[in-house]
C-alpha cells in the first residue's frame, strides 16, 4: 500500500483524484517508486512513473519464459484489436502506442473493477491480476509512436486552425501538455485516431464517461458537434 505520507510528500500543485489512490497501490506492489502527480504548469510534459531498479543478476530461464508468455498474451488479448504495434486500424478503437504506463494501468484497473464501462475491455481486464496489469501497461508504454498517416497530408487547414484555437481556448495543454502527449494518469491525445477522439469527446460532454473528475465534462460544456469534430481533427494530426 502506498503510504499517504509518500503521496503528500510529492512535489505537485494538482491533487490526486481519490479514484486513483488504489491504482497507485497496485503500481507500488511491483515498484519502489510512487508515480509522480501531474504538474500544474501548462505545457509541462508528465513523465511516466520510473521503473523499478533492475536486479543485480540476470533473469532466470523461468523468468524469461514467463515474460515471453506475457508478451504472447499481450499480442493476443490487446494487439488483436488495438493493432500491430499498438496502431489501431479499427474504427473507434484507440491506438495504444505512446500511452504512458501509469495511464494504461489506471484504465485496466477501472475496467477490471467495473468503474469504466466497455463489455469487451471489462471481460479482458476481469482476468488480469495486479501483476498482469503492471506488465501489460509497461508493454504498452514501450510501443513507439508512429508518424501521422500520410504525413498529415489529409489535414484540412481550416479545421486545423479551428481545432488549435479550441485547444487553446479550452486549455487542453494545462493537463495534456503543450505537445498533448499527456503523462502519468493523463492520456496522450496527440496522434490518436480521429474517430475515437470524436467519440470520447462526445462521451465526456454528455456525461456518459466521467473520468477521474468532472474536469473534462466541464471543459467541453457548450461546444457544438462541429467544434468537437474540429478539435478531434486537430489532435489526431499532432505529433
Amino acid at each position: 500500500m502506498v503510504a499517504a505520507a509518500a503521496l503528500a510528500a510529492a512535489s505537485v500543485a494538482l491533487p490526486w483524484p481519490s479514484a486513483l489512490v488504489p491504482v497507485a497501490s497496485v503500481w507500488a506492489q511491483s515498484s519502489s517508486s510512487t508515480p509522480a502527480q501531474p504538474r500544474a504548469a501548462a505545457g509541462a510534459r508528465r513523465a511516466a512513473p520510473a521503473a523499478a531498479p533492475a536486479a543485480a543478476s540476470g533473469p532466470t530461464a523461468a523468468q524469461l519464459a514467463a515474460e515471453q508468455a506475457q508478451r504472447q498474451r499481450f499480442q493476443t488479448e490487446c494487439l488483436a484489436c488495438h493493432g500491430e504495434g499498438g496502431q489501431s486500424q479499427q474504427p473507434e478503437v484507440p491506438s495504444l502506442a505512446g500511452q504512458h504506463a501509469f495511464y494504461a494501468i489506471t484504465q485496466l484497473f477501472l475496467y477490471r473493477e467495473g468503474r469504466r464501462g466497455n463489455p469487451v475491455m471489462s471481460a479482458v481486464a476481469k482476468g488480469m491480476s495486479d501483476s498482469d496489469m503492471r506488465a501489460f501497461s509497461e508493454l504498452i508504454a514501450a510501443l513507439p509512436v508512429a508518424p501521422v498517416a500520410g504525413g498529415g497530408a489529409d489535414a484540412d487547414p481550416v479545421r486545423m486552425r479551428r481545432g488549435a484555437e479550441l485547444a487553446v481556448r479550452h486549455r487542453c495543454a494545462s493537463c495534456h501538455g503543450s505537445d498533448y502527449a499527456g503523462g502519468a494518469q493523463v492520456a496522450r491525445i496527440a496522434g490518436q485516431r480521429e474517430d475515437y477522439l470524436r467519440l470520447v469527446l462526445k462521451e465526456f460532454q454528455s456525461g456518459a464517461r466521467l473520468g477521474y473528475t468532472t474536469a473534462m465534462n466541464e471543459t467541453l460544456s457548450g461546444l457544438s458537434p462541429d467544434d468537437l469534430g474540429d478539435l478531434a481533427h486537430f489532435l489526431a494530426r499532432v505529433r
